[in-house]
């Protein structure tokens, strides 16, 4: 049986079972993968991989299973299994599937990879690091090509399909000058079409120069308030802790989020704006289907400082008895400033200019703390020498009103996009 007939044979199964809803989504994920170690270029690869989603509810009573057994009897047995472990959890009245919607299909990217583009493209990106970074090791370079096929049924009768696919390029290196050696750096990036200069796209370039200048890292003495400088690499970051206390459907239903009560009020700097867009057209890593079967539609977070959304699936926004969100996050976008980053760096007396940070998760108040990696200490508006050992000491919700600046240069990883960021009153501390 094709696909969709898979999908139909386990919402058949599971009626006849006396299973008031259920969902199945099949994801199938095939990744071609040109792969170069120590900047010889050693393999090519493929991989592929199958997995049925299955959810039921009974009862008022929810379970899911994951599995790559597509045969009939392995499916019936996995079926089964997961109609015992519904019966068996605890019954919530919230829980349901997605109501009967237009069915719908959806795609984005090519159909097929260039594997003469992707071997070229790396060892020109090989040829570029060895002849004008000498002092660049090139652990591991990656071009890939992925492709994604999902399909949705549901027991209303809801089916969609999507297709898409991208190239990605990631690498890890570091720097190296006789007995010097600098931190690892990594970084990635996904394109619809693959740059014929991986080096120069995106901030690969800018990382790479940076990974130089730390071979000689320096302690920053005492302790002050100052300017951090959060580069688009580091961003995600901030973005995510602000998700993970304050934006998603279990700290909004729970009530422990500190922006509970804050909906179209402001929350931010006028400057700072976000946005979840899986559909749009520069990001190369969206979706189409919600997680909770639907489709998937772009989503204004926060404008011009004021809170717009929450992200709530449909549980979630039923337990908080608000509507539900256009998706449930990610494929973030913060909106670009008007400051050039060099103005930015000449307009920080003393501070950091931050390009990863070792954190834990943030309190629910916002309080966090982190070790700054790969960074760099500014002065009298220059960027400085390379810090080790540095720790900074923020609040979230007190960064995002103490912005001072935003680039209008941002880097548009595929699956986000992101500008640089200068937060004010930041306390930082060295040795």
């Amino acid at each position: 049986m094709d696909d969709k007939q898979l999908l139909e044979y386990c919402i058949n199964y599971l009626s006849q079972k006396q299973v008031a809803e259920s969902q199945v989504f099949l994801k199938t994920h095939t990744r071609y993968e040109l792969i170069s170690e120590m900047s010889e270029i050693c393999l090519l690869k493929s991989n592929y991989s199958n997995i049925l989603d299955i959810t039921v509810i009974k009862d008022h009573k929810k379970a899911s299973i994951i599995t790559n057994k597509l045969t009939n009897e392995l499916i019936n047995k996995d079926l089964d299994k997961v109609i015992l472990m519904a019966e068996s959890s605890q019954q919530d009245l919230d829980y349901r599937v997605s109501p009967k919607q237009k069915n719908k299909a959806f795609s984005k990217g090519v159909k097929e990879p260039d594997f003469e583009n992707m071997l070229a493209v790396l060892q020109k990106f090989i040829v570029d690091i060895r002849n004008y970074y000498p002092k660049i090791s090139l652990k591991n370079a990656t071009v890939t090509f992925n492709q994604y096929n999902s399909k949705y049924l549901n027991s209303n009768d809801t089916y969609f399909e999507s297709y898409k696919a991208y190239y990605s390029f990631i690498i890890d290196f570091i720097a190296k000058d006789e007995d010097k050696i600098s931190n690892f750096s990594y970084t990635s990036a996904s394109f619809l079409e693959l740059p014929e200069d991986i080096l120069n796209f995106g901030n690969i370039k800018f990382q790479i120069e940076n990974t130089i200048k730390q071979l000689n890292p320096q302690t920053v003495e005492g302790k002050f308030e100052g300017d951090v400088i959060i580069t688009p690499d580091c961003i995600e970051d901030f973005v995510y802790m602000l998700v993970d206390i304050g934006l998603k459907g279990s700290v909004i239903y729970s009530k422990a989020s500190m922006m509970l009560e804050k909906l179209n009020k402001p929350v931010a700097n006028e400057k700072f704006s976000l946005y979840s867009n899986p559909l749009a057209s520069e990001i190369s890593e969206g979706f189409f289907i919600t997680d909770d079967g639907y489709c998937a539609k772009d989503l204004t977070i926060i404008k011009n400082g004021v809170l717009k959304s929450f992200l709530l699936d449909d549980y979630s926004a039923k337990k908080a008895n608000m509507l539900r969100s256009g998706n449930n996050g990610s494929c973030y976008i913060v909106e670009s400033g008007n400051t050039h980053l060099t103005d930015m760096i000449k307009n920080v007396k003393k501070g950091l200019y931050i390009t990863s940070l070792s954190h834990g998760r943030p309190a629910l108040n916002g309080d966090f703390s982190g070790v700054a990696k790969n960074s760099f200490y500014i002065e009298n508006g220059t960027l400085k020498n390379a810090v080790n050992e540095t720790m900074i000491f923020a609040n979230i919700y007190e960064m995002l009103n103490n912005i001072s600046e935003i680039s209008i240069e941002n880097v548009n990883f595929g699956k986000h996009i992101y500008p640089w960021i200068t937060f004010k009153h930041i306390i930082i501390s060295g040795k």
